[in-house]
C-alpha cells in the first residue's frame, strides 16, 4: 500500500480556506442574517491577514456597531461609510476602504449578498503622505551631536546611509556583514538584500570588544580563564619559540586547551557578547531618541525612525544614482514604488530655482 502524499504547505492552506468556506457557507445557509465582522475573521487564514483589517475592523464597529450584518450593506451605506473615513482624515483611509470593497466582492463570490456593480466604481483617492527626509547638511548636524551614549544616534545615522528598516536595523548582526557588504533577508517582504556599505556606515558600525561580555573579567568566566593559566606563559617562555606557528604547544590561542575564545563563553546567553549591532530597546525609545537628537542637532522637522528611509533614497537619487539602481538598494520589489523618491528630488529642484536671485535692469 503506497504511503499518502504530504502536501505542500500551500496545498495545506489552500485545503485549510476550502473547508473554512464550506464550513461557513453551511452556517450561512442557516441564517439570514450574517455579522460582518465575524465574516471577515471566519475568511482570514493568518494572524498577519486578520492584523491588516484590523483597522477596518475597528471603524466599522465605530461607525455602525458590532452587529452590522452583511444585509445591511447597500449602496446608502457604503457612501456613507466612505464620507466618514474621508471626514475622520486617515491616513490610510484609502487602504481600509479597498478592504472594504473587497470584503464585500468575497461575500458576492460566496453568493451571500447580491452583485453589486456600484461599489467597483466607488473608491477614496490615495494622497501619498509628505516624505520627510534630511539633507546632507543636517545629517553633519547630527553626527556632531554629543549624547551620553552615542548608540541610537549611530544606529539612526546608519539607516541614514543604508535605508533599512527598523525592523532589519534592530535584527542586523555582526555575521550580516563581511567584507563590507551588507546581506540579509528583510523582515517584511521576505526577499533577500545587498548592500555594499559606505564608508560612513562602516565607520557607525560599534567595535565589539570583550569589555562588551557581561563577564566582568576573563577571570571571573568559569569556561574563558586567564591567559596566566596556560602552561605557556608567554611565547617568549615556550623552549621552542622562533614564532607562535613553531611553538609546539599553543599554535593559536584557540588551540590551547584551557584559553578559549570570549565567543566559546558557555556561561548563558547573558553572558555572551551579542551577535547584534545595535541594541535598540524598544520602538517607542527609538522614536524618543531620534527626537531628542534631531532638536539638538537644531533641526525643526518632524523626523521619525522610517524617514531615515526616505533621506538614503533622496541621497542616492540626488547624487546620480540611477533610479533601477536605488530600488534595488532599498529592496523595492517595485520601480515605482521608488519613483515617489524621484518626484520628491524634482520637487525640491524646482523650489532650489525659485529662491535664485533675479536680475534687474539700472535706470
Amino acid at each position: 500500500m503506497k504511503k499518502p502524499k504530504k502536501l505542500s504547505k500551500k496545498e495545506l492552506l489552500f485545503l485549510a480556506s476550502a473547508l473554512k468556506l464550506r464550513e461557513a457557507m453551511n452556517e450561512h445557509s442557516l441564517s439570514p442574517s450574517i455579522n460582518l465582522v465575524q465574516f471577515i475573521k471566519s475568511n482570514l487564514l493568518s494572524d498577519k491577514q486578520l492584523n491588516e483589517y484590523a483597522s477596518l475592523i475597528k471603524h466599522l464597529n465605530i461607525f455602525a456597531g458590532a452587529n452590522l450584518t452583511l444585509q445591511q450593506i447597500n449602496r446608502a451605506f457604503s457612501v456613507r461609510f466612505k464620507q466618514y473615513l474621508q471626514n475622520a482624515n486617515l491616513k490610510h483611509a484609502s487602504q481600509i476602504f479597498s478592504k472594504f470593497k473587497t470584503v464585500l466582492y468575497r461575500a458576492i463570490e460566496l453568493e451571500l449578498i447580491q452583485d453589486m456593480p456600484y461599489i467597483r466604481k466607488m473608491g477614496i483617492k490615495y494622497n501619498p503622505p509628505e516624505r520627510e527626509y534630511l539633507t546632507h547638511q543636517e545629517l553633519i548636524q547630527i553626527f556632531n551631536v554629543k549624547t551620553e551614549n552615542n548608540h541610537y544616534r549611530n544606529a539612526f545615522l546608519f539607516a541614514c546611509f543604508t535605508g533599512l528598516r527598523y525592523v532589519d536595523i534592530c535584527n542586523l548582526k555582526h555575521s550580516d556583514i563581511k567584507d563590507g557588504i551588507l546581506k540579509i533577508t528583510q523582515s517584511k517582504t521576505r526577499e533577500p538584500l545587498t548592500i555594499p556599505l559606505h564608508d560612513t556606515a562602516l565607520s557607525l558600525i560599534p567595535v565589539v570588544a570583550i569589555s562588551d561580555c557581561l563577564v566582568v573579567a576573563l577571570s571571573e568566566c568559569p569556561t574563558v580563564v586567564a591567559l596566566s593559566e596556560c602552561p605557556v606563559v608567554a611565547i617568549s617562555e615556550c623552549p621552542a619559540v622562533a614564532a607562535l606557528s613553531e611553538c609546539p604547544t599553543v599554535v593559536a590561542l584557540s588551540e590551547c586547551p584551557t584559553v578559549v575564545a570570549i565567543s566559546d563563553c558557555h556561561c548563558g546567553p547573558a553572558m555572551q557578547t551579542s551577535d547584534k549591532i545595535f541594541n535598540i530597546k524598544s520602538y517607542h525609545l527609538w522614536k524618543k531618541e531620534i527626537q531628542k537628537i534631531t532638536n539638538q542637532a537644531g533641526i525643526k522637522k518632524h523626523i521619525t525612525g522610517h524617514c531615515a528611509r526616505h533621506t538614503f533614497a533622496t541621497l542616492c537619487i540626488s547624487n546620480g544614482v540611477d533610479i533601477y539602481t536605488t530600488s534595488k538598494l532599498l529592496g523595492h520589489t517595485k520601480v515605482n514604488t521608488t519613483q515617489i523618491y524621484a518626484k520628491l528630488v524634482d520637487e525640491k529642484k524646482h523650489e532650489a530655482i525659485k529662491k535664485l536671485p533675479t536680475l534687474t535692469t539700472t535706470k
